[in-house]
């Protein structure tokens, strides 16, 4: 469910075929439905995005990048690509040395996609991160990134509790959260309760940083207690 848009079509005017395929997406509100737009989806992802000049995922691949060494994650660690879709954020991981790559996806064509990028050890479909987590994905990564998945009508924020869990104590949890959705969907709040409950730190962020051509995210790398 590696998705990318802009809370409104009208912020994406003209509209073409990329700019309604990344609107249409909000349109979904059930997980259900959902899914099926991504396994229809999947085929025209890619070039769909590239259209609207994507760059969430060299962004938060950069933000690992960045703490990585403070995180103690190297190219040797486990990473999960949390909704990973058709596998770009895979691609740039890859791209940038890292090599324990897995990722899961709520789409199995999405996944599949993803497994013809050749970047991923391990793939695991049918992954809701709003329902309980299958016992081997928890705490077994190094650092668990997620791009595109916090955006409306998709990921709520208590979603993030999914991704700390999968992540092993000491390791980094690195997302993208869509600009306006950051505030309306609660995520500061949210942040604080996870600081008080298990000591969630913040170790570095890139606020309203590109991530569309005509939409800006939050960057933020966590520390997992």
């Amino acid at each position: 469910m590696n998705a990318a848009n802009s809370v409104t079509s009208s912020a994406l005017a003209p509209q073409t075929s990329s700019t309604r395929s990344i609107a249409d997406a909000l349109a979904h509100h059930s997980t259900h439905n959902l899914k099926r737009y991504y396994d229809h989806w999947a085929r025209h992802y890619d070039a769909d995005v590239e259209a609207e000049a994507y760059c969430g995922p060299a962004m938060v691949v950069d933000l690992l990048d960045a703490v990585a060494q403070q995180a103690n994650v190297g190219h040797d660690s486990h990473v999960l690509d949390a909704c990973c879709g058709t596998g770009l954020v895979g691609r740039t991981l890859h791209e940038r040395g890292y090599r324990q790559i897995s990722g899961c996806d709520l789409s199995a064509p999405m996944i599949d996609q993803a497994h013809a990028s050749q970047a991923y050890q391990h793939l695991y479909s049918q992954i809701d991160l709003t329902q309980p987590l299958p016992r081997e994905l928890l705490q077994r990564f190094d650092a668990v990134v997620c791009c595109g998945a916090f955006i409306p009508g998709h990921l709520p924020a208590s979603a993030l509790r999914g991704l700390l869990a999968m992540t092993r104590p000491g390791g980094v949890v690195v997302l993208s959260i869509r600009e306006a959705y950051y505030d309306t969907a609660g995520f500061e709040p949210l942040l604080q309760a996870l600081w008080r409950e298990q000591g969630l730190s913040v170790l570095q962020t890139r606020m309203s940083a590109r991530y569309l051509q005509n939409a800006r995210a939050h960057y933020l790398a966590l520390h997992v207690a």
